[in-house]
């Protein structure tokens, strides 16, 4: 949880992403239209959401990633 500040400010200084924290889970939506990818952890998977913000920062890949898909 302690992450998803940092990832706020990345998300709002990203030109395509939006995000939405709901029910204990955080979902990043980055892209427009049919090409729309959603991300999802929960608040509290610091790991993954330095991972998200290591995606949007650098491109990085998302590894071992379940829940980056189309919307």
């Amino acid at each position: 949880m302690k992450q998803v500040g940092n990832l706020a400010i990345v998300v709002a200084n990203h030109p395509k992403a939006m995000m939405q924290i709901y029910d204990g889970d955080v979902s990043v939506y980055i892209g427009e239209g049919t090409e729309r990818k959603t991300i999802s952890c929960n608040v509290w998977d610091d790991a993954y959401i330095n991972a998200i913000i290591a995606h949007l920062n650098f491109g990085t890949e998302l590894k071992g990633d379940k829940t980056y898909a189309n919307s």
